[in-house]
């Protein structure tokens, strides 16, 4: 169980590290989520609860933004 909480957070770190170097936003999005799961995932196994509540709070909100994305590119609007 040790094990699957330090690669949990190894794996959710470098996945933040992606973010900020991901010049596509849906590669961006893509990669929080993840990195999200992988935070509750730690979060919950070494019961960080600040940790744990942020990325609860997180995911939900880069799943909305992907979701916005994939609208604007199946839909553009034109002005």
């Amino acid at each position: 169980m040790e094990n699957l909480t330090v690669i949990s957070g190894y794996v959710a770190s470098a996945l933040v590290l992606l973010t900020f170097v991901a010049k596509d936003m849906r590669l961006l999005r893509t990669a929080a989520i993840f990195s999200n799961l992988a935070f509750i995932t730690y979060g919950t196994l070494e019961w960080l609860p600040p940790v744990l509540f942020l990325h609860v709070v997180l995911l939900p909100l880069n799943m909305a933004r992907l979701s916005e994305l994939q609208l604007v590119s199946v839909c553009p609007v034109r002005l």
